[in-house]
């Protein structure tokens, strides 16, 4: 949900304070694939932001439209089929490890290791009276900005480990905003709607699920991806379709590799993580596994046990399954860890 909002809240401020070539936001996904983001469709849906009005990146050919000029939010380098676009970038935005990608006509970049992207697009709208003015003007995207950061940071909880001063002051700044339009939900009231809504995955198949909240990158001619699904392993596994999904989810992105990080709470309200490594053939899966496996302090990976999941990594050279421990590290710590380790190989 942040790249979304953020795209969209980060046009609407260029588009209207600079003028000059129009501002549009464009969505990191296929339209087909809108419907499996709960939490974004919710969240527009009680704004009353129509699908219609979106741009999505299957409507055309970014590398034919001439005199573009890209921004990246929530990145901070083009991924999928943003990958082209490198000579394009000329601004960044983001609360992701620097993966330090070439991009010759780069002319600004603010990263900053924040709770959540839309922390920084708050902070610009509220840096300027004019752009504070535009905020005052649209409650709707005070309200999608504020439940960005919210579901972002797990209702700015501490012990998760992501909110920082930042998060918090943004928060009180946009609540203070949307208090002068109307009263306004509790923290934990917008937190829990949006929550509930991105974890509503009962209609959703194992290919959906893995479409929901997906990201790729490309270390030369490797393309990998991530995947966070919302569920457990041996949920998944009562659905009898894990490592074939896994592999018709491979095909069709063109991956080597895919990394699938499960979160979900247990049957005692326990907040748990783990993890999936998969290739499609044998290449850099052997190696990586055991680096991640000396990663103590930031993943701290037990390999699971159970024996259908050894049936499974004994059927296959091409399948890891892992507890994670150290349930504060989300794809933003872990994605960096195996982009750096991918670089490494490519080298060799």
């Amino acid at each position: 949900m942040d790249s979304v909002v953020c795209a969209l809240a980060l046009a609407y401020l260029e588009g209207r304070l600079r003028g000059g070539p129009k501002a549009v936001g464009l969505l990191p996904m296929k339209r087909e694939d809108f419907r499996y983001r709960t939490e974004i469709t919710y969240l527009f849906s009680h704004l009353g932001i129509k699908e219609e009005a979106l741009l999505f990146m299957d409507h055309f050919e970014l590398k034919r439209l001439e005199g573009l000029k890209v921004i990246l939010v929530d990145h901070n380098l083009p991924t999928g089929a943003f990958g082209e676009l490198v000579w394009q970038v000329e601004e960044i935005l983001d609360h992701h490890e620097d993966l330090k990608g070439a991009l010759p006509r780069l002319q600004r970049k603010h990263i900053e290791m924040v709770g959540s992207c839309a922390t920084l697009v708050a902070e610009r709208f509220l840096s300027h009276e004019p752009s504070l003015r535009l905020l005052r003007a649209n409650p709707e995207l005070t309200h999608a900005l504020l439940g960005t950061i919210l579901l972002d940071s797990i209702n700015l909880n501490p012990a998760m480990g992501k909110t920082t001063p930042k998060d918090i002051s943004m928060v009180n700044s946009l609540k203070s905003i949307l208090e002068e339009h109307s009263p306004l939900l509790t923290n934990q009231q917008i937190f829990q709607s949006l929550s509930d809504a991105k974890n509503d995955i009962s209609a959703l198949s194992s290919l959906e699920l893995l479409s929901k909240d997906y990201k790729e990158w490309n270390v030369g001619p490797l393309k990998y991806g991530f995947s966070s699904v919302l569920l457990s392993v041996s949920s998944w596994l009562e659905r009898g379709d894990l490592v074939e999904s896994l592999s018709k989810f491979s095909t069709q992105n063109g991956l080597e590799l895919l990394v699938v990080m499960l979160a979900y709470t247990d049957t005692n309200k326990i907040f748990k993580r783990e993890v999936i490594l998969f290739e499609m053939e044998e290449k850099a899966g052997k190696k990586l596994d055991v680096h991640l496996k000396m990663q103590k302090e930031v993943l701290d990976l037990v390999v699971m046990e159970e024996k259908k999941v050894q049936e499974i990594e004994s059927a296959s050279n091409h399948i890891w399954f892992y507890y994670q421990n150290n349930i504060k590290s989300s794809r933003k710590q872990l994605q960096p860890i195996v982009h750096n380790f991918l670089l490494g190989v490519s080298k060799m």
